[in-house]
This record gives structure tokens, sequence and C-alpha cells, in this order.
């Protein structure tokens, strides 16, 4: 059982009192299949959730989650989840006001009607434009001297670059892999960890590459070291799904890069070269093209295999995936709290 104990006097930006009630309508939001929320797995492992979720409980008073009163919010764990204070961290888990979902509907989230508890408040949105934040006047913890910040929501990397070099922007959060390598060194480049693990997965649907000894081949081939250098980083070559410095990480776990074994591999696969070229699937991003005509290289340089590059922009590369259109795709995974079992139950 965790009790939350909520600080006294913090208002939403409209100045109407937070209190417990709010965190148990979001929760109950997100475990209402209606919402069709895909994060609402997150709270399974609360007295039943998952059961309400499915149905089978229609009374959400029977989950464990309660408001003992205004600034006191329990909540009770089917069994010992040692990672699961870290969730509540995660933004799934934030309050939401009732009163303005059901009001407003879908149109909660637009400026004017959205209420916040954090520094800034949602001021305009002008679609593939611009995100207007202004700062809220009930917030009552350290803000700095920020009284408007502009998102500007920019598609192209090369205009980007030029509007921060202009100084249009402040910062960008991110940076093309072609400009990393003119930027490293600069007083404004900063670089900050962040838990993220990029792989090559093969769909089993596809019998070109069912066998396992295929798939070590291709793990064998391919020289990982080569990528920092390759897309200008500071990636580190992954030998597990679970990253370095994360509780569970093992260093000697992993394929190595070994050509021969990757030959040997492959002749034990029986493999028959398919009438039609295998293709690798990426979304259309410059960072995937460059990790796809490298591996695309070291394949063919070392096994001897052909493959064929397609990108999709992302909507359509997750249809496709959700399909399983291709025998090989590049995918990445974020982690949305720092523990291992973010990455080890993940169901992709």
């Amino acid at each position: 059982t965790f009790t939350f104990y909520l600080k006294e006097g913090v208002q939403w930006s409209d100045g109407v009192k937070m209190t417990a009630r709010d965190f148990i309508y979001s929760w109950k939001r997100l475990l209402t299949q209606k919402t069709a929320a895909s994060y609402a797995y997150l709270l399974f492992d609360i007295v039943g959730a998952k059961d309400f979720y499915d149905g089978k409980i229609t009374d959400f008073s029977k989950v464990g989650v309660k408001a003992l009163n205004d600034l006191t919010l329990e909540v009770k764990l089917s069994e010992p989840i040692a990672h699961w204070l870290q969730m509540t961290a995660f933004w799934v888990t934030f309050p939401l006001r009732e009163d303005l979902v059901e009001k407003y509907g879908n149109d909660w989230v637009k400026p004017g009607k959205m209420q916040t508890l954090g520094p800034f408040v949602l001021s305009e949105y002008e679609l593939d434009s611009k995100i207007i934040l202004k700062k809220n006047p009930k917030y009552t913890r350290a803000r700095g001297e920020i009284d408007e910040a502009v998102g500007l929501i920019v598609r192209d990397d090369s205009t980007a670059i030029t509007l921060f070099e202009t100084g249009r922007l402040d910062f960008m959060a991110d940076l093309p892999t072609l400009d990393l390598k003119r930027f490293r060194g600069r007083p404004e480049f900063k670089v900050f960890p962040y838990l993220k693990i990029v792989f090559v997965g093969f769909s089993q649907k596809h019998s070109e590459v069912s066998s396992a000894a295929l798939r070590r081949a291709f793990a064998m081939s391919i020289d990982k070291s080569k990528i920092p250098e390759l897309l200008f980083g500071s990636q580190e070559p992954a030998t597990t799904f679970v990253p370095p410095k994360v509780l569970g990480h093992v260093d000697s776990a992993g394929l190595p890069f070994d050509p021969k074994r990757a030959r040997e591999e492959l002749s034990a696969s029986h493999w028959k070269k398919p009438k039609k070229t295998l293709e690798i699937m990426i979304i259309n991003r410059e960072r995937n093209q460059l990790l796809a005509q490298f591996l695309q290289q070291e394949v063919r340089k070392n096994l001897g295999v052909d493959i064929d590059i397609i990108g999709f922009d992302n909507k359509t590369y997750r249809a496709q995936l959700a399909q399983s259109a291709s025998p090989i795709y590049i995918l990445s995974w974020s982690a949305d709290f720092p523990d291992p079992d973010n990455f080890l139950s993940v169901h992709l």
C-alpha cells in the first residue's frame, strides 16, 4: 500500500483547488476501455485495475485507489512491485479535471479550456506551426524568469538549423546526424543521457527469417562499434535490450561481431536466396537511413546477402509494422521510467 500526502494549497491555473479526487478521475479514465489509452497497462498492478479494464468489474470503488480525504491518496497493489513508485512520475498518471473533460469533451485540451498545475498554461496552438505557453499565475514553485515560451514545429531539419544559427531558436532538443559533427565542441552543444534502445527486429511470420541461426548470423555480421562514429553521436553499442547503467544490464551478454561465426550460422540455417530480395523497413529519417545503409553494407560484405531498404513516414510505417509487412525492420524503445522492467516487459 502506498499513501500519498498531497501538498496543501495547490491550485489549478483557474484557481480551483487540486484534490486527491482529480487523481481518481484521471486513473479511472485511463483504465476505461472507451478512452483507448495505450498506457492503461501501467496501472494494472493496482488491485482490480486489470479486471476493471477488461470489464470484469464495473464498480471503480473496487479498484485499489481511494481518496481518503482531499489531500490523501491511497493506492493498493496486488503484489509488491519494486519499480512501481517510479511510474507515478510518468505523465499518464498525472491528475485531470473531470468537470473540464465532461464539459468540453475532446476539446478540453485546447487553449483557454485546458487548465494545468505546471509552470505554464497553453495560450495558443497552431497546427503544424507553433505552440505558445504563458506563465501560470497560480504556480507556486520556482519557474525562473520566463513569462512566455514559444515552441516552433519545424519539420525540415535544415530549416530548424538555420533558425537556430540565426537566433530565431534558443535551443533545439535534437540535431540532424550530419550537423552533429560540426556542432560538437561548441559551448552551446550539450549531451544528456537518454534511455533508448535502437534495434533490428525480425518478423517470424516471414519464412525467410524464421530461423534462429539466420538471425544469429545477421547479429554477428554487424560491427556495432562503428555506429557511434557513423552517427557522430554519443551512442553506445548495445549488447542487450537493457541499456548500460540500468540495473540488469550485462556487458557480456549478446552476440559478438564475428564474421566467421556469422557465416557458419548462415550455413546452419540452410539459407536459400529468396526470389525477392530481403527488405528492411524504416521510418524515413536521416538517422534511420544511415543505420539501414550501414546494415545493408555489413550484411552484404560479411554474409553475401542483399537487403533492400524501404522507407515510410511514421504513420504508414506503424501501419505496415502492425501488419508484419516486412521481414526486417529498425525500431526503437525509449524508457518511460528508469527500471529494467520497462525494457524487459515490452511487447513489440
